[in-house]
């Protein structure tokens, strides 16, 4: 009989439950239920894994793909399994982090008895796998964050999910004080995930910095239509010979990413029902490339959408000059 390698991270997380997003139940977190974002993400950890290099990625997504869940779950898994490895759960608010939080817990409840490590403590901020003489795993997981101040001094940390990035209020001094305490090897993981939250932000400028290959970060973006629940069928007055009438912008869209009328009318449907008409607002939480991500934040006077074309095809300056000017008596 083979004995399953629950060292690999697939056949681990055949044995984790996660909520189901709209029917209130739990369900198993096989691969086979994954959706295309969080495959897509896998197949990418595993690649820089089998070449030994960190597993460091800044990841811009739309709503809802199951990447917080995904990232979740692979960092259980390396400290559950693993002997002293501290894993850290960072979020722009207490509540957002104490809810991915409950997604460790969820794991440990329902896992089989015999895949679960002993458990020394567990309350909102902490939960370590230990025995109470000090021999188990002394591996644990804790939460934080943007606003706690010194997060990560004195430790040394393995894996880190820092949640909703773009909405820190200062992401270069957490960055600054919380990386120096991951070393940077095949075996840790930092994934920094977010929406974006509009252009000239510390996380646009780090974004750019990791697509320029000036970062540690591997840069990683997933459109909102890869996902397959983002769809939805038109009603029929909307549809001529049988077709969805687009406006220019849908025609756009269709030629460059090859979307259907379902997706359309998806998108169609939210900008007009959801967000109430406000097209930018919607390309903020789902875009469809990461520059359309990045829009210009506040009241403009400029027009939005030529800011932001004029910032996709801005160019490093080709000279830094100085300008001296002599004062007249």
């Amino acid at each position: 009989m083979k004995i399953p390698d629950f060292r690999r991270f697939e056949v681990y997380a055949q044995f984790l439950k996660v909520r189901h997003k709209t029917e209130r139940r739990l369900i198993s977190f096989h691969p086979r239920n994954w959706y295309p974002a969080q495959k897509a993400f896998h197949r990418l950890v595993e690649e820089r894994k089998g070449r030994g290099l960190p597993m460091w990625f800044l990841l811009l997504k739309a709503r809802q793909e199951g990447i917080s869940t995904y990232s979740e779950a692979r960092i259980f898994h390396a400290t559950a399994t693993q002997r002293n490895t501290n894993s850290l759960i960072l979020a722009d608010k207490r509540d957002r982090a104490e809810y991915i939080f409950e997604m460790c817990k969820t794991f440990y409840d329902h896992l089989p008895d015999a895949l679960k490590p002993v458990r020394k403590y567990s309350n909102k901020k902490e939960l370590v796998f230990d025995t109470r003489d000090g021999h188990g795993l002394k591996s644990g997981i804790y939460i934080a964050t943007a606003l706690d101040q010194f997060t990560g001094q004195g430790m040394t940390l393995h894996n880190v999910h820092i949640s909703e990035a773009s909405s820190f209020p200062y992401l270069g001094l957490v960055f600054t004080t919380l990386l120096p305490a991951v070393p940077p090897t095949s075996d840790t993981i930092v994934i920094v995930e977010t929406t974006a939250k509009g252009a000239g932000t510390e996380f646009h400028e780090e974004w750019q910095k990791a697509k320029s290959g000036q970062s540690a970060f591997v840069p990683v973006f997933f459109p909102w239509f890869i996902h397959p629940e983002y769809r939805k069928k038109p009603p029929p007055e909307e549809l001529k010979r049988g077709r969805l009438v687009l406006t220019e912008e849908e025609r756009r869209l269709v030629k460059q990413f090859y979307l259907d009328d379902e997706q359309i009318y998806w998108r169609r449907y939210m900008i007009e029902q959801v967000y109430r008409g406000d097209e930018e607002s919607f390309a903020q939480e789902f875009p469809a490339t990461d520059e359309e991500a990045f829009i210009v934040a506040g009241n403009c006077y400029f027009d939005k959408a030529r800011l932001k074309e004029a910032l996709v095809h801005c160019t490093d300056p080709r000279k830094h000059l100085e300008v001296e000017t002599a004062l007249r008596s």
